[in-house]
């Protein structure tokens, strides 16, 4: 989904809700260090989007340590947060890196992600919030993210701020 770059720069998520599944994409930027954690806000304006009974869900997670060239990938233990009144069936994941405040010098080129690999769906109850351990989730189920190391100089990725895109699709279950 194109948004608007005013609202990517203010790390603002747009989303999308289609016959009771509810699509959120978020932009978080990942501030400390290379690396450390971020949250990805309901909607626009960090407000709901109007849509009578079907909000989008949140996902924010932190890296628990900072990532080098070559080191090994760290695990990111998402946080879903169902604001509707009704649970919801989690049926999709995904992190995506998609920058760094450095630019083109460390672009997302320079980091791979580890995609979510356990069972679906991952189900949040009405107006509660899980991590993605706490639903019983293996750390070897998360999502991680690393930072390749590449033949080429790779300065340019100290202590830089990078952006990542967290996109989740849910089913509201119930009435």
């Amino acid at each position: 989904m194109a948004s608007p770059i005013n609202e990517i720069e203010r790390g603002h998520v747009m989303r999308r809700a289609r016959r009771g599944k509810v699509v959120l994409v978020a932009l978080c930027a990942l501030a400390g260090g290379l690396i450390a954690g971020g949250t990805a806000m309901a909607a626009a304006g960090g407000q709901p989007a109007a849509n009578p009974g079907h909000q989008p869900f949140v996902i924010s997670g932190d890296l628990a340590g900072k990532l080098a060239p070559g080191s090994p990938s760290l695990p990111l233990n998402l946080t879903l947060r169902n604001t509707n009144n009704q649970a919801i069936a989690i049926s999709a994941l995904t992190v995506a890196v998609t920058g760094s405040s450095a630019g083109k010098p460390c672009d997302a080129t320079n980091f791979s992600v580890t995609q979510y690999s356990g069972k679906y769906p991952l189900t949040i109850g009405a107006n509660q919030t899980a991590s993605l351990t706490q639903l019983g989730v293996a750390a070897t189920a998360l999502p991680r993210v690393g930072m390749i190391d590449k033949p080429v100089n790779q300065d340019a990725c100290r202590n830089v701020t990078v952006s990542l895109a967290y996109t989740g699709t849910g089913t509201g279950q119930g009435s």
